[in-house]
């Protein structure tokens, strides 16, 4: 198996390390979430039995100068984070940015396992097409998707601190009772979709308006597109009962997604 790369950032204390063995990681994301529809997060024939295969070798000298200056604006853009959301947890180290570069894997779109941000191969040969024509190598857009993932990396290892802040500042809630009972007969053989930035959290989160509670889900639907759908929480029965609605009460599903898109919009103008 091919080893990390690491690339020290010039006059920053920025740390690229360019990750080649997800094995291990794919495994337990797909042990936890305990679905036997693992092949929707596939868009290729493989046979799934060695994950590092979907893995792209980077070896673009313009692509790695690209992710450098990237990940160096970023970190300076990520200073100015609510102070109540930096890193605490010393078993974290947040100037180093391990990257994992993929194709044909979670739908082409970014996400983080454990202490890794993964971006599609694709998408960061398209920003720097993009990016010809600017100054300094860098692509503000793909900044705010740099930033977005860190903040995940900052939720995964910190989640006390940002359930605080969700708590104290927003319309989500933690719900005390987990024992919600999904109506999946109404959800029209929809796949539930587990996103890898939120998957992991113990706690499920309720959105609190108009003294109703709600909860969100990803799905993915019959045109093989990923939606959010939102469910009515019911108490009947002795039980919680979730029933979907056909509007939608929040734009994302979950409060760590919803404020790693409101912070790094805000972090980068």
């Amino acid at each position: 198996m091919k080893q990390s790369i690491i690339f020290v950032i010039k006059n920053s204390n920025e740390k690229l390390i360019f990750v080649f063995d997800i094995q291990n990681m794919l495994s337990d994301f797909f042990a936890k979430i305990n679905t036997n529809d693992k092949m929707i997060y596939f868009s290729d024939n493989k046979t799934l039995i060695n994950y590092n295969d979907y893995i792209i070798n980077i070896l673009d000298k313009n692509l790695i100068n690209f992710l450098l200056a990237n990940i160096e604006y970023s970190a300076k853009c990520l200073e100015l984070l609510n102070i109540e959301l930096l890193n605490k947890n010393l078993e974290f180290a947040n100037n180093i940015w391990k990257i994992c570069v993929f194709d044909n894997m979670f739908f082409n779109m970014p996400f983080t396992l454990s202490d890794v941000i993964f971006i599609p191969y694709n998408y960061i040969k398209s920003s720097i097409n993009e990016n010809l024509l600017l100054k300094n190598n860098i692509n503000k857009s793909f900044c705010k998707t740099l930033i977005h993932e860190k903040i995940h990396l900052l939720q995964r290892y910190n989640q006390e601190n940002w359930n605080n802040y969700i708590t104290k500042n927003t319309n989500w809630k933690i719900l005390n009772n987990n024992n919600i009972f999904y109506n999946y007969s109404l959800i029209n053989n929809n796949k539930i979709i587990y996103n890898p930035d939120t998957y992991y959290i113990a706690n499920i989160f309720i959105y609190f308006i108009n003294n109703k509670k709600y909860y969100g889900q990803m799905i993915l639907n019959s045109k093989n597109e990923i939606k959010n759908i939102w469910c009515e929480i019911i108490y009947s029965n002795n039980k919680l009962n979730l029933y979907p609605i056909s509007y939608s009460i929040s734009k994302y599903e979950h409060p760590y997604e919803e404020l790693a898109y409101e912070l790094s919009n805000k972090l980068i103008q």
